[in-house]
């Protein structure tokens, strides 16, 4: 025997052998295995927000794209633009807005092409700033609130935010802003821009027990310092020492039913609506009725005074010591209008700072509240009084508001529990004037 065809018999021997053996191994296995050590898991873009982004025309953008693998795998990526001439897309990913438009830019993997992410662009206005109408607000366990959340400018082309909370045990918050307390706690509700660029607010929510005045733990602070009259001086005050009201100082309003509000009352000027009385103003709600069954007629009187043109003032401290009725649709309130509210435009243009509000079928609770701008905005937070605090029907509380030229300041016999340090208004036909 030959030892050249030997050698041979024996190569092809080992080599039928080792057939034998791979083909006692399940393809789908090795080929599994394969996939296992080497393979491209994720492609991402790590500085777009979401999965649209909006650029201004001429701007450019330089894409930061994250490639996660298994074991030794090509991360390149390749970028393409569905619309080059609206926007082109080079090599490294680096974008520029050619014309107003839109486009799709797909990033795909080089080593498996399956593996990619497209990112919808925009060309047109990008959001410059995002505005919660509230950035702190309080309540009970089970209640319902509501968040509104306005971008700046009002032409951005992509106006639509996303809600999220830092603790859903807490609060919860769905795709409108409309959030559910579900236990004691605190959160914090962002809502962001989906435009791409991540712009973002917050606002605050603190929850209290629903049987907040017997809980152990006051929510509010315990000092009472927070107030301090130093470097003011008094302008004017009312003690109400008369028999009357003193017309030289106060206005009284006259409205039909249903003015404002969709209110029942109508404001009158009547002695049984309005009368002063050992040093207290009281300004009465009343409800008649005349006639018999189907021909009784139910009637609601109030009164209602401000001090229009008479004591106006520009920044300063306002306060007045007020006790509120109690009864599902009572809204006592103290607040304050501009002497001229067609100086921007009909409200809320014109502005609005509510010193004390407290509705009547929960009398724990105070609101204080700045109404602003065109969309109509606020800022709103509550004061929740707590163990061995008398509520606001209960007692007279001292309810006091500053208003300098950088910020708005609320208090409740002493504590302050708002402020607010940006608002805007927006005259007809011209951009949004922020303060001061």
């Amino acid at each position: 025997m030959n030892l050249a065809k030997m050698n041979g018999k024996r190569f092809s021997a080992l080599a039928l052998s080792a057939a034998m053996i791979l083909n006692m191994v399940p393809a789908d296995n090795i080929y599994a295995a394969s996939k296992k050590s080497k393979a491209v898991v994720s492609v991402t873009v790590k500085n777009v927000k979401g999965k649209t982004l909006v650029l201004k025309k001429g701007k450019t953008f330089k894409l930061k794209v994250k490639v996660k693998t298994k074991g030794k795998v090509s991360k390149k990526v390749k970028f393409k633009s569905s619309a080059p001439k609206v926007v082109k897309v080079t090599k490294k990913g680096k974008i520029k807005a050619l014309k107003k438009g839109k486009a799709k830019i797909t990033i795909k993997s080089v080593a498996n092409p399956k593996k990619k992410v497209t990112l919808k662009i925009v060309v047109g206005t990008p959001v410059k700033k995002v505005k919660l109408d509230k950035t702190s607000l309080s309540g009970k366990v089970g209640e319902k609130l509501k968040l509104k959340a306005t971008v700046t400018p009002k032409k951005a082309s992509v106006k639509k935010v996303k809600f999220t909370s830092s603790n859903k045990k807490v609060v919860t918050v769905d795709k409108n802003g409309n959030l559910t307390l579900v236990s004691k706690g605190e959160a914090t509700i962002t809502a962001m821009a989906m435009d791409g660029h991540g712009k973002k607010a917050k606002a605050k929510v603190t929850v209290v027990d629903s049987n907040a005045k017997d809980d152990t733990k006051d929510p509010q602070p315990e000092t009472k310092d927070d107030l301090s009259y130093e470097g003011y001086e008094l302008k004017w005050e009312d003690e109400f020492e008369g028999t009357e009201l003193n017309r030289k100082d106060w206005n009284v309003e006259l409205h039909e039913p249903g003015w404002v509000n969709s209110e029942w009352q109508e404001y009158v000027d009547s002695k049984e609506n309005i009368y002063v009385e050992d040093g207290v103003l009281h300004l009465v709600p009343i409800k008649k009725t005349v006639g018999e069954g189907e021909d009784a007629k139910t009637t609601y009187t109030s009164g209602r005074v401000n001090t229009q043109g008479k004591h106006d003032y520009k920044y300063g401290m306002f306060e007045a010591t007020l006790k509120v009725p109690t009864g599902k649709g009572y809204l006592p309130a103290f607040w304050m209008m501009p002497t001229d509210e067609n100086l921007y435009g009909q409200w809320p243009k014109c502005g609005e700072i509510d010193c004390m509000e407290v509705m009547g079928q929960d009398t724990s609770k105070l609101y204080g509240t700045l109404h602003y701008g065109e969309p109509h905005a606020e800022q709103q937070n509550t004061y929740v009084t707590g163990k061995g605090e008398k509520d606001f029907a209960e007692e007279f509380h001292k309810f006091t508001v500053e208003w300098e030229p950088d910020h708005i300041t609320w208090y409740v016999d002493g504590v302050k529990y708002h402020e607010v340090t940006d608002w805007f208004t927006a005259a007809e036909g011209s951009d949004e004037l922020t303060f001061p």
